[in-house]
């Protein structure tokens, strides 16, 4: 999975754009809140954040497993790293292209879908909005591999110092 995505964001450092969107293309995100971002790509933030769990931001079609390990896992991550989001979770972003050249420099550990929380984590001092997301949950499963994954990459992490972006 972040083979994919650090492929991705390569392809777009290539382009001249100043902001490189993340969304799933699966249907799970829905583009129509991508105006949600819009009025916040200044120069004044770094990062856009969608949510589902600030205030109108929507989760559906959820299991309580999904709920409980999206939630769960954002809870943890904002007690051992000092986040300052409702979700750490949600990989509907937007990145201005300097924070993607660090992203790329940074070499992610997670292999698995935990990247997306790492991100958070080294982007956590940076200048950040989040705003709501609608998240349509298409599966209902995880596998025990993402979720073991996720808790030793939390503590390993922690246990690096100077793990973040600075603005």
């Amino acid at each position: 999975v972040v083979d994919a995505y650090m492929e991705g964001y390569k392809n777009c450092l290539m382009t001249n754009h100043k902001w490189i969107l993340e969304i799933d293309a699966g249907g799970s995100h829905k583009p129509r809140n991508i105006k949600g971002f819009l009025k916040f790509m200044t120069d004044d933030y770094s990062c856009i954040f969608g949510s589902r769990f600030c205030k109108g931001g929507k989760l559906t079609n959820y299991n309580f497993i999904r709920f409980f390990f999206s939630k769960g896992g954002s809870i943890i991550s904002k007690l051992f790293f000092n986040i300052n989001l409702k979700d750490t979770t949600s990989g509907f972003q937007i990145f201005n292209r300097l924070v993607v050249k660090k992203i790329i420099q940074k070499k992610l550990i997670s292999r698995d879908r935990f990247f997306q929380t790492e991100i958070k984590i080294f982007t956590r001092k940076l200048k950040f909005k989040e705003v709501p997301i609608t998240y349509v949950c298409k599966t209902h499963h995880l596998s025990f591999f993402s979720i073991i994954e996720s808790v030793y990459l939390l503590f390993k992490i922690r246990l690096i110092k100077n793990n973040f972006f600075k603005g």
